[in-house]
């Protein structure tokens, strides 16, 4: 199925960050928020941490306006008010992430971030 078929379906999301401290885990079915879970477990056998509330993804209703990134970028283009998800710091921040994730991969090791 897909999300606007006679039977929709969600987004299922799993995704984990394996670190060396621990791993972060981000999980769940975009259609029930309900069901997404953020959990940090470390290493060194310390307490998770699990994040309560579930998460939300974006408006993709057929009877909606769009994706609110997308109403964003028009209000932007447009002059209007709009919130910023993800500015320069946060691509900055993503960029180095992936380079570490890219230069543990050629050498086998944990790579700090710069």
């Amino acid at each position: 199925g897909n999300e606007h078929g006679d039977e929709a379906t969600g987004k299922h999301f799993d995704i984990k960050m394996f670190g060396s401290k621990g791993v972060l885990m981000y999980s769940g079915d975009d259609k029930h928020p309900q069901s997404g879970r953020m959990e940090l477990r470390y290493h060194d056998g310390r307490e998770s941490f699990i994040a309560d509330g579930g998460f939300h993804m974006e408006n993709t209703e057929q009877e909606g306006y769009g994706p609110e990134s997308l109403l964003h970028f028009v209000a932007a283009c447009r002059g209007l008010p709009y919130e910023n998800g993800a500015d320069q710091d946060v691509g900055l921040q993503a960029v180095r992430f992936l380079d570490a994730m890219y230069r543990s991969a050629a050498s086998g090791k944990t790579e700090k971030a710069l």
